[in-house]
C-alpha cells in the first residue's frame, strides 16, 4: 500500500475530513468507471458511487490494510450494484410509462395473459401509486419528472430550482423509500 494512502486512511480514521476528501478524490474516478461499465444510467452510477464511499468511510475501521484499498472499495461498489439491481428491478418495471399510463386493461396487448395476471399487475400498480402518494410532494415530483417525463437530472434541477446534488439525493432517498414500501 502506498505511504500517502496509509497516512490518509489513518487520518480519516481519526475523523479528519480533509483525509476523507483526499481518499474520495484519489479513487472516485476508478469506482465511478467500474459502476459506469454496468448497464445503469450515469445518475445511478453516481448515486452508487456516493453510496460506496459513504459505506466505506462509515466502515473504515473494518478495512484490513493487508489488502488493496482500491480493491476493497470496488468490492463495496460491486455489492452496492448487486443490491441496487435486486431492489430496483421490480421498481423500474413498475415505473415504466406503459404501466403507469395504462391502468385500464388494454385488450389488444393481452396475448395469453390470464385474469389473475391482470389483477396482480393492477394491484402492483395500485400499490406503487399508494407508495408514491406517501412520499413528500417534492420527492414525488422529482420521481415523476425523472421516470414519467424522462427528464435528466440537470433538467429537473433547472425546472425545480434545486441543486444537481440535491436532485440526486432526492432520487436516491425516494427510491429507497419506495423499495422498502413495495417489499
Amino acid at each position: 500500500m502506498e505511504v500517502k494512502e496509509t497516512v490518509l486512511i489513518n487520518r480519516a480514521l481519526g475523523g479528519e475530513q480533509s483525509a476523507f476528501a483526499a481518499l474520495l478524490g484519489m479513487y472516485w474516478g476508478e469506482v465511478y468507471a467500474f459502476l459506469s461499465s454496468k448497464n445503469i444510467c450515469d445518475e445511478d452510477a453516481e448515486d452508487l458511487c456516493i453510496e460506496t464511499f459513504s459505506k466505506a468511510f462509515e466502515k473504515l475501521s473494518t478495512y484490513d490494510s493487508q489488502y488493496s484499498f482500491k480493491t476493497w472499495l470496488l468490492y463495496i461498489a460491486r455489492n452496492n450494484y448487486v443490491d441496487f439491481m435486486r431492489k430496483n428491478s421490480h421498481l423500474m418495471t413498475l415505473f415504466s410509462e406503459k404501466i403507469l399510463e395504462d391502468l385500464e386493461y388494454d385488450a389488444d396487448m393481452v396475448g395469453d395473459e390470464t385474469p389473475e395476471s391482470r389483477m396482480i399487475e393492477k394491484q402492483s400498480v395500485e400499490q406503487m401509486r399508494m407508495s408514491l402518494e406517501r412520499l413528500q410532494p417534492r420527492y414525488r415530483e422529482v420521481m415523476r419528472l425523472y421516470y414519467i417525463e424522462e427528464m435528466s437530472v440537470n433538467e429537473i434541477s433547472a425546472r425545480m430550482d434545486i441543486s444537481l446534488s440535491n436532485v440526486k439525493v432526492i432520487l436516491m432517498r425516494a427510491r429507497k423509500m419506495l423499495c422498502r414500501d413495495v417489499e
